[in-house]
């Protein structure tokens, strides 16, 4: 998959089949509407293109209210890539991008630089000034313009309509099974291994101290069971999300994650923590001693929950 970070400087021919949208965490209505479209321009012998935009536009236009992100610009890449799409246009989304009324955005974005043979929206899809734009003025535009409009209805679990939003709802809550139900993959973080205050070997449980994205929506603060992914190899885990309560109170929400059976140097590698379940939420403990023995016990139940997953096709142990 070829991507572009910018407008095209030059002039092109090719006509595309359009994806537009948003696409945090390429969920599976993203997935839905991409793979639709991949398949109609195949059967046409046709190129796609998916068309988003970074930073997320509420991060121009209210920073204070921006979301979290589901995942970052270019885990979003290759999640799209694994799609099937010809190209990803991540252009940069300003103040003036923002002004562009629903036609000169029409007009002066889409058709100008990119030529759509047909356009891929979801349902609730909006663009232009104050999101005024809708599908319908896509279609309405299309007759005239020469290109088609595919409106892609929600889907739902549980007769809610699977959205960014509601995938960060449930995260935030540690509801980690029902995020993978939506996202269709485990949801997952990605960081560098930082030094950290050595605590944790000291306790028996090395850890490795991941750097976070702040901009990275998390699951709520506890402990998770997972796999660690480094160097292509997957490593039953146990991770700690949250601020350390019994030994460094008042600090940042930091991530640390401790490989079952197994040690392994880390420092300075990127990693990669495929979250599973939530064990327990944050605990502030009265000594060093009942911390260690509740790690303890958590590695302990780690394991056991590793056995159901070998059992079940629910929990592959994969990333």
């Amino acid at each position: 998959m070829d991507i572009i970070y910018d407008f095209p400087q030059e002039e092109n021919n090719e006509r595309y089949y359009i994806a537009l949208g948003n696409f945090d965490g390429v969920h599976i209505g993203h997935q839905e509407l991409i793979t639709t479209m991949v398949t109609d321009a195949r059967n046409k012998n046709s190129k796609t293109l998916v068309l988003t935009f970074d930073p997320h536009p509420a991060k121009v236009l209210a920073p204070k209210g921006a979301p979290k992100l589901l995942v970052p610009p270019g885990v979003k890449a290759d999640l799209i890539s694994k799609l099937g799409v010809d190209m990803l246009a991540l252009l940069p989304f300003d103040r003036n991008i923002a002004r562009l009324t629903p036609r000169e955005f029409i007009e002066n974005v889409l058709i100008k630089y990119f030529r759509p043979l047909a356009l891929y929206v979801g349902y609730n899809y909006t663009f232009g000034d104050k999101g005024e734009g809708t599908p319908e003025q896509l279609e309405d535009y299309g007759r005239v313009l020469g290109y088609e409009v595919k409106i892609t209805p929600p889907v739902s679990i549980n007769d809610m309509p699977i959205s960014s939003t509601l995938i960060r709802e449930h995260l935030s809550k540690g509801d980690i099974p029902f995020a993978k139900e939506c996202l269709g993959r485990w949801p997952f973080v990605k960081g560098k291994v930082i030094p950290g205050n050595g605590l944790g070997r000291k306790l028996g449980f090395p850890t490795a101290n991941m750097s976070l994205d702040n901009d990275i929506q998390m699951p709520s603060r506890g402990v998770y069971v997972g796999y660690t992914c480094v160097g292509g190899n997957n490593y039953h885990s146990i991770a700690n999300v949250g601020v350390k309560p019994t030994v460094s109170p008042g600090q940042k929400p930091t991530m640390e994650v401790h490989l079952l059976n197994v040690e392994r140097d880390l420092y300075g590698k990127t990693i990669t923590f495929s979250f599973r379940d939530r064990i327990r939420g944050e605990r502030k403990f009265n000594s060093l001693n009942e911390l260690k023995s509740q790690i303890a016990g958590d590695a302990e139940h780690a394991r056991r929950m590793a056995a159901d997953y070998k059992k079940s096709t629910y929990f592959p142990g994969r990333i």
